[in-house]
C-alpha cells in the first residue's frame, strides 16, 4: 500500500513528499523567507499558508495566490464539516468547501484577540481577552455578559463533560457555566451568574494567557486537569489538588504551557524549556534531550489516526515512538527549526 502524501513546514519552508520522495515548493515573492505562522491541508494537492503580516496563501496545481482577503491566522481543523480559521485578532473565519465567512463585530462577534474556539452541541462558543462570545445555531453572536467582573475574560481552555457543564480556564480562575444555564441566557439577554473557582477555592493561578495553547483537559473519569506555571492540577468538581509526582520521581518543571489527554487518557505535559511529560496510570516518564526532545518550548501535541503521538516543538517536529521522541528521516525535506502547531486530517 502506497503512503499518503505527506505536507511539513517549519519557520520558513513547505515541502511535500510523495512516494518516498520530498520536493521543497518555494514561496513566491516577496513571501520568501516569511515566517509560516500556520497551514491547513484541505487534501493532498492543495494547502492554505499563513505568512504572518503578508497575509495568506493558497498553494492548488502547483500554483500560489495570495488570497488578499484573509489575514494571518491560525487554522484548526474541528470535527465538524467546516474549518474555523482562529486569527489573534478579532476575526473569526469559517472556510467551507465552497465559501469562506467572516465574524466580526457587525456579527455580534467582539471579544478582542481570539484565544479559544470551542463547538459543542448547537453552540459555538468564541473566546478572547476581552470577553466571550456564543453563537447559537445559525443566529449572531451573543456577548455573554455576567454580574462577576472579569470572569469570561483571557480564556485559554475551554472542556465541555458528560454533565452538560462548560469549564472555561481564564484570567480570574475557571470558570464552571451549565449549558442549559447559558442558552436561557442568550435567549433572554440576561447575565449569567456562573461559578468560578479561584485562589479562595485553591485554584493555581491563572491560565497562561497565550491562544491557542490548550492549558485544560477532560479525562474520562470526569477529573479536569489544568496546567498552570505552578505545575499540574486536578479539579473533581469540588476541590483542586495538586498532582505531586509519584514517588521515585519528579516533574522537570512546574512552569507547564500545554496540555493534551492521550487516547490511553495519558495525559502529555509539555514544558518551557524543560522537555515532555507522561503522566498515567499513576507513572511519570520524562522525555529530555536524551530521549530526543529538543530545547525550547512545547505548544502542541496531536495523535493521529493510528495513535501515534506527534508534537510540535520549538525545536522541530517529533513523533514519539514508545521510549523516544524520533524526528523525520533528513531525506524528507524537514529542517529542524521551531514548530507552533500540528494538525491531522480525517484521514490521518
Amino acid at each position: 500500500q502506497a503512503a499518503a502524501p505527506i505536507w511539513q513546514f517549519d519557520w520558513v519552508n513547505l515541502a511535500h513528499t510523495v512516494a518516498g520522495r520530498t520536493t521543497r515548493i518555494p514561496l513566491p515573492a516577496p513571501f520568501t523567507g516569511q515566517p509560516l505562522h500556520a497551514l491547513l491541508f484541505p487534501d493532498d494537492e492543495q494547502a492554505w499558508v499563513c505568512t504572518g503580516e503578508r497575509g495568506v496563501l493558497h498553494y492548488q496545481q502547483g500554483q500560489w495566490q495570495r488570497e488578499r482577503f484573509l489575514l494571518t491566522a491560525d487554522l484548526e481543523l474541528p470535527q465538524k464539516s467546516h474549518t474555523r480559521i482562529r486569527r489573534p485578532g478579532e476575526k473569526l473565519r469559517r472556510m467551507g468547501a465552497t465559501q469562506i465567512e467572516t465574524f466580526d463585530a457587525s456579527h455580534g462577534l467582539s471579544v478582542g484577540p481570539i484565544t479559544a474556539v470551542l463547538d459543542h452541541q448547537d453552540l459555538l462558543l468564541v473566546a478572547g481577552e476581552a470577553g466571550l462570545a456564543v453563537r447559537p445555531g445559525n443566529g449572531r453572536f451573543v456577548q455573554v455578559s455576567t454580574d462577576m467582573a472579569g470572569v469570561m475574560e483571557g480564556i485559554t481552555g475551554m472542556v465541555a463533560d458528560a454533565n452538560g457543564y462548560l469549564w472555561l480556564n481564564g484570567s480570574r480562575g475557571l470558570v464552571r457555566l451549565g449549558s442549559d444555564q447559558l442558552r436561557r441566557a442568550l435567549r433572554s439577554r440576561q447575565p449569567v451568574t456562573p461559578r468560578l473557582f479561584d485562589a479562595v477555592d485553591g485554584m493555581p493561578g491563572i491560565a497562561l494567557q497565550s491562544g491557542p495553547i490548550s492549558t485544560t483537559a477532560l479525562a474520562s473519569d470526569g477529573l479536569l486537569w489544568l496546567a498552570t506555571g505552578s505545575g499540574l492540577y486536578r479539579f473533581d468538581g469540588r476541590r483542586f489538588e495538586r498532582q505531586a509526582a509519584p514517588a521515585g520521581s519528579h516533574f522537570p518543571s512546574t512552569n507547564m504551557v500545554t496540555l493534551a489527554r492521550g487516547r490511553d487518557d495519558a495525559l502529555w505535559i509539555g514544558y518551557f524549556q524543560a522537555g515532555i511529560s507522561q503522566f498515567a496510570r499513576g507513572q511519570l516518564h520524562n522525555y529530555g534531550r536524551d530521549q530526543g526532545v529538543p530545547v525550547g518550548v512545547v505548544p502542541h501535541f496531536s495523535q493521529d489516526l493510528d495513535g501515534r503521538l506527534w508534537a510540535a516543538i520549538n525545536g522541530g517536529l517529533r513523533q514519539f515512538t514508545g521510549q523516544r521522541w524520533q524526528p523525520l528521516p533528513a531525506g524528507m525535506g524537514v529542517p529542524e527549526h521551531r514548530v507552533q502547531w500540528l494538525l491531522h486530517d480525517s484521514r490521518g
